[in-house]
């Protein structure tokens, strides 16, 4: 594939101007650590941001910072902790289950939507997302949103151009709102739970007055509730919840704590068999043990992970397991199904994103003409 490297958004809009005129698709990548994820894009052409790169502005005083669409994920962490501050949607790293080096770029990042434990406590990558600049299929740059956390004025295309995947626009540039890093923290490891009983303990300690902002059981290993503030509330609610329990725990103390949470949103606990396909099911958190105990009888060497109390679930599971059988073991209306990493093979057949009803799909073609009338970006990706 060739590529085209513009260094800001002026080249950037042209060398999209001049796939226009040919009407050349074009991958849109910035380190290529998510181009593993979705089907194959067909294109001949490519166009890398990783010359688009930079922190234009940060005031930690005022919780926002900005910065260009190729920077990476790395630059921005470590501008963030220096002044105490961090991403609050806590992004999980997907660079060791594709086999990829680092954590990618922002575009990549807000491109693909992800986000970690903390999103059912802190929201979402896209309740985060100030503000973008991009460029649309025409190659003419727009600016959507804002760099200040009140901004409400018309309709918030940056919050649709997140977890497109790079289908809709071409990021060039991102704001994102931003929050002080928690002072300490601790969580609570209960070994050996089943899980039925697992995932009750967990939205019973997520009913509790604990604030709890993380609950993660992985099957066969530990089950974890992350608590975090001030250090006495942390001791404090660490004790309540101990005894709300009433089951033996370990405590693991803040900097503990902070390297288990590290290791779990890189998802090491999946990363065991490279030749296993990686799903993520988003479910009401009450079925999740059933879904993966119905896909067992099919795969009866499925691993299983479960985040925010059960409403997230990573499966690894054997190639044999196709995506439509899995698929219908989610009850209806009770959640969706991603694949994740798989052979290019079978991505090519389609399946990885979940099936949309005609409705939908009517919606996201209105949308992609709108922005993308000519289909070059990213053509096939989200097939």
């Amino acid at each position: 594939m060739d590529w085209l490297t513009p260094t800001d958004e002026t080249a950037a809009a042209e060398a999209i101007r001049w796939a226009a005129a040919r009407r050349e698709p074009l991958e849109i990548r910035g380190q290529g650590t998510k181009a593993a994820v979705g089907t194959p894009v067909k294109a001949a052409f490519g166009l890398s941001l990783t010359g688009l790169r930079g922190i234009t502005a940060y005031d930690p005083a005022e919780l926002v910072l900005t910065a260009a669409a190729g920077t990476p994920v790395a630059e921005i962490r470590t501008a963030l902790s220096d002044a105490g501050q961090h991403l609050p949607f806590e992004p999980c790293d997907l660079s060791g289950l594709l086999g990829s080096e680092g954590e990618g770029t922002l575009g990549g990042l807000v491109s693909a939507g992800l986000s970690g434990a903390r999103r059912p406590f802190a929201g979402a990558c896209r309740d985060h997302v100030l503000g973008v600049r991009g460029i649309g299929g025409s190659g003419l740059p727009f600016r959507a949103g804002g760099q200040v956390v009140k901004n409400v004025t018309g309709f918030d295309l940056s919050k649709l151009l997140c977890g497109a995947w790079g289908t809709l626009a071409v990021l060039t540039e991102i704001s994102l709102k931003v929050l002080p890093a928690p002072e300490a923290q601790a969580t609570l490891i209960l070994d050996g739970l089943e899980e039925e009983r697992a995932l009750s303990l967990l939205r019973q300690a997520l009913r509790s007055p604990a604030d709890v902002s993380g609950a993660v059981h992985l099957s066969g290993g530990d089950t974890a509730l992350r608590l975090e503030g001030p250090p006495e509330s942390v001791r404090w609610r660490t004790q309540g919840l101990r005894d709300l329990l009433g089951l033996p725990c370990r405590t693991l103390d803040t900097d503990a704590s902070r390297d288990w949470w590290d290791r779990w949103q890189r998802l090491e606990p999946l990363q065991a068999d490279p030749d296993r396909h990686i799903w993520k099911l988003s479910l009401v958190p009450t079925q999740a043990a059933a879904v993966a105990r119905l896909l067992r009888q099919a795969d009866p060497a499925l691993r299983a992970a479960f985040d925010w109390g059960g409403g997230l679930l990573w499966l690894a599971t054997s190639p044999g397991l196709d995506g439509a059988h899995l698929r219908q073991a989610i009850p209806p209306g009770s959640g969706h199904a991603t694949l994740i990493r798989a052979p290019a093979a079978v991505r090519a057949a389609g399946g990885v994103f979940p099936p949309d009803s005609p409705a939908v799909t009517a919606l996201c073609r209105r949308l992609k003409d709108s922005f993308d009338p000519a289909g070059l970006f990213n053509p096939g990706r989200m097939a």
